[in-house]
């Protein structure tokens, strides 16, 4: 059985116009490593992001940045891992 996306326990928000991008910092196999994270959705479990590569399931990463609201920018917690990682389709 497929798990329906929009009865998840947390509701997601979109992000604000004008959000900034957000930055991924992980190890590598090469060494330490930097990608730009657009960021689609948010919510207090965590935050949804498109990358310009796959990252693994399970990866320690930390973020760097501030999601933009209508008042103020709210602060993001720096460590987490990688849950899901998938291909969006059309080459991205």
């Amino acid at each position: 059985m497929v798990p329906d996306p929009e009865r998840r326990r947390h509701y997601r928000t979109k992000p604000f116009p004008g959000q900034r991008d957000l930055t991924i910092k992980y190890q590598a196999a090469t060494g330490p490593s930097v990608m730009v994270a657009k960021l689609l959705e948010f919510s207090d479990e965590g935050i949804s992001v498109e990358l310009a590569s796959l990252l693994s399931a399970g990866l320690s990463v930390e973020i760097v940045g501030d999601i933009e609201g209508a008042a103020d920018s709210q602060w993001l917690r720096p460590r987490g891992f990688v849950r899901r990682c998938s291909a969006a389709g059309n080459g991205r």
